[in-house]
C-alpha cells in the first residue's frame, strides 16, 4: 500500500516538474528573436509531423546562434571602446585570442550588435538577427546604415536589402537623359500580366516593391 502511494506521489512530482520544464521551453518561445522561417525548406520527409519538429528545432538553433552573436557583439564592442587609444595599443587583439577569437570574427559580432542597436521595430530586429555574415558586412560599409534600417522599417519588406545587395550597378542618369525618356514608350511596353505570372516568386515581389515606390512618389505631386 505504501509502495503504491510513493509511487503515485513520485509520478505527481514527475508530473509537475515535466510541465514546469514544457512551460519554461513555450516562455522560451515567445522570447524568441526569430519567430519566422522558410518552412519549405523542411520538407524533408513525407511525415508532416517529423518536418515540423525539425523547424522547430532550426528555430531554437537559429535563435541560439542570434543570441550569442548579438551577445559576444555587445561584449567586443565594450571592450574595444575600454581599451581604445595609445595607451593599450595591441591589447584588444591580445585579449580576444586569449579567449579564443581573432580580430575579423569579432568584427562581424559587433557589426551584428551596431545595426540591431539601430532598429527600432520587431521586423528590423528580426531581419538583422538572422541575415548572414557577409550582407551585414555590405550594410557597414555603406555610407549611412542607420538610414537603410529606418528605410527597411519603413518599407517592411526585405525586397529594400535585396536591392542592395544586387550585385547589378546603379544605372547613372544625366540631366539630359531624364528629358529625353520617353515615359509613354515605358508605358505601351510594360509586360501583360501573363509575362508578369510567369516569372519566379521572389521576381514577382520586386516588381511589385518598384511599382509600389513608383506610384508613392507620383501620389506626392
Amino acid at each position: 500500500m505504501e509502495k503504491k502511494i510513493d509511487e503515485k506521489l513520485k509520478d505527481l512530482l514527475n508530473s509537475r516538474k515535466q510541465k514546469k520544464v514544457e512551460e519554461k521551453i513555450v516562455k522560451g518561445k515567445n522570447n524568441f528573436l526569430i519567430k519566422n522561417i522558410n518552412e519549405d525548406v523542411f520538407k524533408l520527409t513525407l511525415d508532416n509531423e517529423v518536418n515540423d519538429f525539425l523547424k522547430e528545432k532550426s528555430l531554437e538553433v537559429l535563435n541560439l546562434q542570434a543570441q550569442t552573436s548579438l551577445t559576444l557583439g555587445k561584449i567586443f564592442t565594450e571592450v574595444e571602446l575600454k581599451l581604445s587609444g595609445n595607451r593599450y595599443t595591441g591589447c584588444y587583439v591580445k585579449w580576444l585570442e586569449l579567449n579564443g577569437y581573432n580580430k575579423m570574427t569579432a568584427l562581424r559580432h559587433r557589426n551584428r550588435y551596431k545595426l540591431y542597436s539601430l532598429c527600432s521595430n520587431d521586423f528590423s530586429k528580426e531581419t538583422i538577427a538572422k541575415l548572414a555574415y557577409a550582407k551585414i558586412d555590405k550594410i557597414c560599409k555603406t555610407p549611412n546604415p542607420k538610414e537603410i534600417i529606418e528605410n527597411l522599417e519603413k518599407d517592411n519588406s526585405i525586397d529594400y536589402l535585396e536591392e542592395i545587395f544586387s550585385e547589378k550597378k546603379a544605372i547613372i542618369l544625366e540631366d539630359n537623359d531624364i528629358l529625353n525618356y520617353d515615359i509613354n514608350n515605358f508605358v505601351n511596353h510594360f509586360p501583360k500580366k501573363e509575362n508578369f505570372n510567369k516569372l519566379p516568386l521572389e521576381k514577382q515581389k520586386m516588381v511589385v516593391n518598384l511599382l509600389k515606390k513608383i506610384d508613392k512618389i507620383f501620389k506626392e505631386i
